[in-house]
């Protein structure tokens, strides 16, 4: 721009018209001010988004130890300003200086107000005697009320050997340490699940209870009146058809970050795809109906919109194409007797899927569902995103670095109490 400017001073200056040269003069000042007036304004707002997002950080922080009993001023104002300050450092950028900070809580109803300001250096207005930019923001957070349950279905098949397995084990590490840190003031609140699938899940120690003796590893889904619902596996029996099933056992809601985080570590990949074995161990997981298999504290709470969010995280690198069902099998002198069969298709599985995301996202059950589709196929992707409960809570991740980004978000985007204005 400034060339362009100087190009034409230069074809103003040759020219020996003294009124163009007059009016050149009088133009040029208020023309370079208004082009530098833009360049700075519009820095000025880039600024405030980023201000903006830092007091938003700083205000769920403050919100949240207020929810765990923290009532001393002093204390809340610099644990903010913590948050605040390493918001802004994210930006790696020179920013600005931030001025006028301060906190106001109302301890009682757990709302918490963050205001700051920032002075922001001009580049072109310093020319019209104007050397800094005042900029304000202001957030507001309230304590959340509900609490969180959460349940990661994640693909171990055989595709996901290798780097791919790798990269998930950090992106779902990185979602257990983000909603539950070492200094979490809620953590007592957030409950985590892991279910690991291939050709079947892997229920270990509760495989022969669901499969009524049948099974004591290896479970798959279920065929019949309950094969889309979470009605209790005593009113009909969870399948035990799977030829092969993960080495890496399901792991029930808890708040042990250390267990989650072993579970995670220990992924291994191998066998088939049938993803909505997955899916519908993630919903047995989180149904009440279930809540008598589980132990202690990893019994889930009842389907109350209002007081805990039902989470899960449907994640796959690749298309559905196992399923399970009955088959007759024949005996001597023409005996027969039907048993659960592994099956190969291109549809069925997709099928089944679609058919559990609808059931789990219904009321009563409203359970949300994030899905994470891991450099795979169009079928896979477009399953992911009829089962997502928006286009917000799906992700398509076309590298190992996408993926813990998806992850990470999605652990942000459950943490991130509701901003009330």
């Amino acid at each position: 721009m400034l060339s362009k400017f100087g190009s034409l001073s230069e074809w103003f200056a040759a020219n020996r018209k003294g009124s163009v040269g007059v009016i050149f003069a009088l133009a040029l000042m208020p023309i370079l001010l208004a082009t530098g007036a833009a360049i700075d304004y519009s820095n000025s707002a880039r600024v405030r988004g980023k201000l903006e997002d830092a007091l938003d950080a700083g205000a769920i922080a403050a919100a949240k130890a207020m929810a765990a009993g923290l009532t001393d001023e002093a204390q809340l104002k610099s644990l903010t300003k913590d948050f605040v300050d390493e918001n802004l450092a994210a930006a790696k950028e020179s920013l600005g200086t931030l001025t006028g900070f301060n906190v106001a809580a109302d301890f009682k109803s757990g709302r918490v107000t963050v205001v700051g300001s920032m002075i922001v250096p001009t580049y072109m207005l310093g020319l019209a005697g104007i050397e800094d930019i005042t900029v304000d923001a202001s957030a507001v957070a309230a304590a959340a009320s509900k609490n969180i349950e959460l349940v990661m279905m994640l693909d171990v098949t055989g595709s996901m050997a290798g780097s791919k397995i790798s990269s998930l084990r950090t992106a779902a590490t990185d979602l257990v340490d983000i909603l539950i840190p070492d200094k979490d003031y809620t953590s007592d609140k957030v409950k985590i699940g892991i279910v690991p699938y291939s050709q079947g899940v892997n229920a270990g120690p509760f495989a022969k209870k669901t499969t009524l003796g049948k099974s004591d590893k290896c479970a798959t889904e279920r065929v019949g009146a309950d094969a889309f619902t979470d009605a209790l596996y005593d009113k009909e029996a969870v399948g035990t058809g799977s030829t092969a099933c993960p080495p890496n056992v399901i792991q029930p809601l808890t708040t042990n970050r250390n267990i989650l985080n072993g579970e995670i570590a220990k992924l291994n990949a191998g066998g088939m795809t049938a993803g909505q074995t997955g899916i519908v161990w993630s919903w047995y997981m989180l149904s009440p109906n279930w809540a008598s298999l589980w132990p202690g504290d990893s019994a889930p709470a009842a389907y109350d919109g209002e007081k805990v969010m039902k989470i899960v995280l449907l994640m796959t690198d690749g298309d559905f194409n196992t399923f399970y069902d009955l088959k007759k099998s024949w005996y001597w002198y023409g005996s027969s007797s039907y048993e659960f069969a592994e099956f190969y298709d291109s549809t069925e599985p997709t099928t089944r899927a679609k058919k559990l995301c609808d059931a789990m996202k219904e009321s009563p059950r409203n359970i949300h569902v994030y899905t994470v589709a891991f450099q795979a196929p169009w079928k896979a992707k477009a399953m992911l995103k009829y089962c997502a409960s928006t286009d917000d809570t799906y992700f398509d991740a076309a590298s190992g670095d996408e993926l813990e980004a998806a992850f990470a978000a999605i652990a942000n985007d459950v943490q991130k109490l509701r901003l009330t204005e």
